[in-house]
């Protein structure tokens, strides 16, 4: 045989992908055992612990393992909501990271809700003129219409704008 006795010879550069899930699964580990340090030393409810679990659930969510990553991201809101304030940009960002989980999974009345309230944090914070906020708008509105193809989206999002001012 030309190639060898065994057939063709292969190496990583024919399979790069090998090179990207050997390196996930490092990471992943490293992740995992950094988390358990974390909850041994300063215990569950910790942002250094909710910072973990949302390294290991962009991991997941990387690889397009998207239940997974959504149980992760969950994990960390929960902490996040316990130990800071409801407008934290560390909440933001979390609630940013499960809509956009949860929309990959076609999951589009839980990625509204979580669109939701990064849009009206964002309105609230910065102003419904913003450029962040306009862009967040237009992510609630194209899920709205997932969720309600018939629905009216500006009578939608005024009541919900004035629950979440009554809050």
């Amino acid at each position: 045989m030309a190639h060898g006795q065994h057939g063709p010879k292969r190496s990583v550069d024919q399979y790069p992908h090998i090179e990207d899930v050997l390196r996930f699964e490092a990471l992943q580990m490293l992740y995992e055992n950094s988390l358990k340090m974390k909850i041994i030393l300063y215990g569950e409810n910790n942002l250094s612990v909710a910072n973990s679990y949302g390294l290991q659930a962009q991991m997941y969510y990387m690889q397009n393992k998207y239940e997974k990553a959504e149980e992760l991201y969950e994990k960390c809101l929960a902490i996040e909501e316990k130990i800071l304030p409801k407008n934290h940009l560390s909440i933001v960002e979390t609630y940013s990271k499960l809509a956009f989980t949860c929309y990959d999974q076609n999951k589009y009345q839980k990625a509204l809700v979580y669109y939701f309230k990064v849009y009206s944090i964002f309105a609230q914070t910065f102003g419904f003129d913003n450029p962040s906020t306009s862009l967040i708008y237009e992510f609630v509105k194209i899920t709205y219409f997932e969720c309600n193809p018939q629905g009216n989206f500006e009578q939608w999002l005024e009541e919900q704008m004035k629950e979440w001012q009554g809050q």
